[in-house]
């Protein structure tokens, strides 16, 4: 998965706003709908207004709702890739320490006790 480019982390970042003012200005208008003034008689296109207006609200927000989630799958999808790749890298063996030959302790070295110092064995 490549990295997203700069155009279309804008164009991402201005949707989600738009979405969001345009909700929030919807919201406002029904508000101001749902109170207006009752003189009794029906008001069948206020009340038409509302609730197409009230749709709209719902399918912003439930567009908004499935863009945070595709966005959301994306991240977890690379973040899964990047933690597949650390775990298939190669393991790097770690040598081990060799004991010396005798030619290399020479006459005098004596092995190692428990304490690590060095003492002759009769």
């Amino acid at each position: 998965m490549q990295r997203p480019s700069v155009v279309a982390i804008r164009a991402t970042a201005l949707d989600l706003l738009a979405s969001a003012t345009l909700e929030l200005v919807m919201g406002t208008v029904i508000g101001r709908l749902d109170r207006g003034r009752e003189n009794g008689r029906p008001h069948v296109l206020r009340r038409v207004i509302i609730v197409v207006l009230q749709e709209l609200v719902a399918e912003t927000a439930s567009a908004m709702y499935w863009e945070r989630r595709r966005l959301r799958a994306a991240v977890d999808q690379r973040l899964a890739a990047q933690q597949h790749a650390v775990k298939a890298a190669p393991q790097v063996p770690v040598p081990g320490q060799r004991q010396p030959s005798p030619a290399e302790r020479g006459p005098r070295s004596y092995p190692a006790n428990r304490s690590g110092v060095a003492t002759p064995r009769h």
